[in-house]
C-alpha cells in the first residue's frame, strides 16, 4: 500500500484571494443583486433598532437568513451589521462582543444575551419610508427561476412574501 499523502488544500480554501472562500471551501458564490440589496437595506436600519436575518431576507425578497448572514459576513464591514440579529434576538457568536457594545452605544438593551425583539425590531412599514425591493413578479420575472428562492412560488422557505410588520 502506498504511503498516504497529506491532504492538499482546496483551491478555494482560506488564504486564497477568493472573497467567498469559507473554511471548508464549499461556499457558493452569492448573487450580486442579493449582495447589493442586503447591504443597501442594512444601511437603512435605524440606530437603536434591529432586524433579524430572516426579516432582512423578506425585505429584499431574495435568499434567506443564511444567505443574508453570508453577505454580511463577507461584505458587511461598511454597513451597520451589528443591527442584524438572529430571530430570537441572540447575536451571532463570532461577533457577539463587538455587536453588543455597538448596540449598547445605540441604546439597545440586551437581557440574558438577547435583544428584546418586541421593543427593538425595526418595522419599516410603520412610517420610516423604507420599502421592500420589488418582487420578481412585479419586475416581470418568473419567481420560480431563481435557484436561491426555495419555496412555493419562489419564496424562500415557502414564505409568501406578504408578511406584515405589525
Amino acid at each position: 500500500m502506498p504511503p498516504r499523502r497529506p491532504p492538499q488544500p482546496h483551491p478555494r480554501s482560506p488564504g486564497t484571494s477568493e472573497p467567498d472562500a469559507g473554511p471548508t471551501g464549499q461556499r457558493a458564490p452569492l448573487d450580486e443583486t442579493l449582495v447589493e440589496a442586503v447591504l443597501a437595506m442594512t444601511e437603512r436600519v435605524p440606530a437603536g433598532t434591529v432586524v433579524s436575518y430572516g426579516d432582512l431576507a423578506e425585505l429584499v425578497e431574495r435568499g434567506g437568513p443564511r444567505q443574508v448572514a453570508a453577505v454580511l459576513s463577507r461584505w458587511g464591514a461598511g454597513v451597520p451589521w451589528w443591527r442584524v440579529v438572529r430571530a430570537d434576538g441572540r447575536l451571532a457568536d463570532p461577533v457577539r462582543d463587538r455587536a453588543a457594545a455597538l448596540l449598547a452605544e445605540e441604546g439597545v438593551v440586551l437581557r440574558r444575551g438577547r435583544v428584546d425583539m418586541a421593543v427593538h425590531r425595526w418595522r419599516p412599514d410603520l412610517g420610516d419610508g423604507a420599502e421592500p425591493a420589488p418582487s420578481p413578479v412585479d419586475a416581470g420575472e418568473d419567481p420560480g427561476e431563481d435557484p436561491g428562492q426555495g419555496g412555493p412560488g419562489g419564496a424562500p422557505g415557502g414564505i409568501s412574501g406578504t408578511r406584515r410588520w405589525i
